[in-house]
């Protein structure tokens, strides 16, 4: 049995994902700012000051060591 990767849920969300991130670069760009350094930005304007483990967390990173 063959897997069709085109039939799949994961295959369709990680292009939509990366389409979206390009998208967001392209307009990030002419600001100077990158994706992370944007989802940096948009959690602690959520959140308000966070740690540097609580904002590793929110974003699903590894925490510095």
């Amino acid at each position: 049995m063959q897997y069709d990767f085109e039939q799949s849920l994961g295959f369709w969300l990680t292009l939509t994902t990366q389409a979206y991130h390009r998208a967001v670069c392209d307009e990030l760009a002419p600001h100077g700012i990158t994706y992370r350094q944007s989802l940096v930005l948009g959690w602690l304007a959520l959140e308000g000051e966070l740690s540097q483990t609580e904002l590793a967390q929110k974003m699903m990173i590894e925490p510095p060591t």
